[in-house]
C-alpha cells in the first residue's frame, strides 16, 4: 500500500469481528477474517543513517568503500600530507562523511547489502554442511573403531582359546609321558628283582 526508499508497507489481513478471534463478522454474514486489508492512518518514523567505521566498512556503496582505500593509501605514503595523521584521525574523517558523498545511490547500497546477505547466508549454509560432514566422519570412524575392537577382542579370545588347548594337551602330553617312564621302570625294577632271585639261587 506505500512504498519508498526507506520503507514498505504491505497488505495484512484483519479481523472484523466484536469479539477477539470471533468468526462472525460485524455486520453479521460472511467471513470474520478479510484479507488484502490496506493500512489505514498515520504511521510516522524517522531515519537514521549509519556512520562510517571499520566494522561497518563492508556495508557501504563500492563508491565509499574505494574512497577509504584512497584516504588510507595516502596515508601511508611518505610524501603525503596525511601521513602525519594517525589512524584515529583518519576513522574519524571517514565518520564524519555522509554515505552518498561518493556518489552512491540508495539503489547500489541496496544491491550491494543484498550480496552481502547472500554471501553470508551460502557462508553458514557451506559452514553447516561442513559441521554435518565432519560429525558424519566421525560417527563412521567411532564405528569403525568399535568394529576393530570387537574384532580384536574375538580374536584374543581365540588365541586364548588355542593357548588353552594347546597347555591342556602338551599337559596331557607330559603326564602320558610320566606315565610311561614309570612303567617303564617298573618293568626294569621288576625284571631286576627276578634276576637278584636267580643269581640267590644260584649263590645256593
Amino acid at each position: 500500500t506505500h512504498d519508498d526508499k526507506f520503507i514498505t508497507v504491505l497488505p495484512g489481513r484483519s479481523h472484523v469481528s466484536t469479539k477477539p478471534f470471533g468468526t462472525r463478522p460485524i455486520w453479521g454474514m460472511g467471513n470474520a477474517w478479510r484479507d488484502y486489508r490496506e493500512f489505514v492512518g498515520r504511521l510516522s518514523y524517522g531515519v537514521v543513517y549509519d556512520l562510517w567505521n571499520p566494522s561497518e566498512h563492508s556495508r557501504f556503496g563500492d563508491g565509499f568503500r574505494h574512497l577509504a582505500l584512497i584516504l588510507f593509501a595516502m596515508q601511508r605514503r611518505i610524501e603525503s600530507p596525511f601521513c602525519r595523521l594517525p589512524d584515529e584521525c583518519i576513522f574519524y574523517i571517514l565518520n564524519m562523511c555522509r554515505w552518498d558523498w561518493a556518489d552512491d545511490t540508495f539503489n547500489q547500497v541496496r544491491g550491494h547489502k543484498k550480496k552481502l546477505r547472500r554471501r553470508l547466508q551460502q557462508a553458514n549454509e557451506a559452514a553447516a554442511a561442513a559441521a554435518i560432514a565432519r560429525a558424519e566422519a566421525a560417527r563412521a570412524l567411532e564405528a569403525r573403531n568399535d568394529s576393530q575392537g570387537v574384532a580384536a577382542a574375538r580374536a584374543t579370545d581365540g588365541s586364548q582359546v588355542v593357548v588353552a588347548a594347546a597347555a591342556s594337551s602338551s599337559n596331557e602330553e607330559v603326564l602320558l609321558t610320566s606315565v610311561n617312564s614309570m612303567d617303564t621302570n617298573d618293568d626294569i625294577e621288576i625284571e631286576d628283582g627276578e634276576e637278584g632271585d636267580d643269581e640267590d639261587e644260584d649263590i645256593e
